[in-house]
């Protein structure tokens, strides 16, 4: 029998919208996002609170990743927060 190890890890991503100059804006954050993100290698990712930009930023850098996941307002709206889960696609 093989054995599979994987890892999952959790990112809040809210504070999408604070104005650049916040410590908080996704603009000062989102290189160290990355950078957690890829030191970690996580098997699985799930998100919560991502505006669509935010996740469309991570899956352009994360490209051996796929991502399913849905806002609060159903699968067409691209304005609300979404909870999504990205996955090495190799793996799972």
């Amino acid at each position: 029998m093989t054995s599979l190890s994987i890892t999952v890890m959790t990112l809040n991503l809210h504070e999408g919208e604070q104005p650049s100059e916040s410590p908080n804006s996704w603009e000062k954050r989102r290189d160290i996002c990355i950078s957690v993100i890829t030191s970690y290698s996580p098997t699985i990712l799930c998100t919560q609170q991502g505006l669509r930009w935010q996740l469309d930023y991570l899956q352009q850098c994360l490209p051996g990743y796929e991502q399913f996941g849905i806002s609060r307002k159903g699968s067409q709206d691209t304005t609300d927060e979404y909870c999504t889960i990205f996955y090495e696609k190799e793996k799972v």
